[in-house]
This record gives structure tokens, C-alpha cells and sequence, in this order.
């Protein structure tokens, strides 16, 4: 397995929480989050306390976009301004120096 997509309107940190052995033993390098703030709010967590977890497991985040660039990698310090929902790709390498992404999803 390469990549986990994530849509759970705001149970993604518990999810994850929850799948940290599995994330470890399969070496998932792809996990696609969709960040709906309202309902992260809602499950009593945030977008940055799920940015931090999945950063002290090894993953950085990036802004997935429908227009170029499409991958966009965020430093720790910097969201997205945006009302709407939206997806973050969290990986273990850097998709935009290497063909990995895009050979082995």
C-alpha cells in the first residue's frame, strides 16, 4: 500500500492516532488528508495539532491545489487562508524532486 486517503470530517487526527502501527509496519510514504477546520474544531483538534503528529512521524505536508503549482510543500508556520475544505498531502519523501509520486501511486 502506498497511499491512505483520509475524509472523515475532522476524526483525521483520531484516525491517525489510531493507525500509527499500521502507518509504521506498511511504510505508507502517502497519506492525503482533507482538512475541514470546522469539524476538526468540532472533534476537539486543529489543524496544526494534526500537522504537528503526522511531522513527528516523519511526514511533511503538502498543499494539494488544482492549479499549478500543485503541490505546494508548507512550512510548519504557515497556513492556508482558506473558508473552504481542502486536502494536504503528507509524505515521507519529497514528491516534487522525485518521480516516486507520480510512479508509485
Amino acid at each position: 500500500m502506498k497511499l491512505i486517503k483520509i475524509d472523515t470530517e475532522g476524526a483525521e487526527g483520531a484516525v491517525l492516532k489510531s493507525a500509527v502501527t499500521s502507518l509504521s509496519n506498511l511504510e505508507i510514504p502517502y497519506v492525503i488528508c482533507e482538512i475541514n477546520r470546522f469539524g476538526l474544531k468540532q472533534m476537539g483538534s486543529t489543524e496544526k495539532e494534526l500537522r504537528d503528529f503526522m511531522r513527528e512521524l516523519g511526514y511533511d505536508p503538502y498543499l494539494i491545489s488544482d492549479q499549478s503549482p500543485h503541490l505546494q510543500k508548507l512550512a510548519p508556520d504557515f497556513f492556508v487562508n482558506s473558508i473552504y475544505v481542502f486536502n494536504l498531502l503528507f509524505s515521507k519523501n519529497n514528491p516534487l524532486e522525485t518521480d516516486s509520486f507520480k510512479n508509485n501511486v
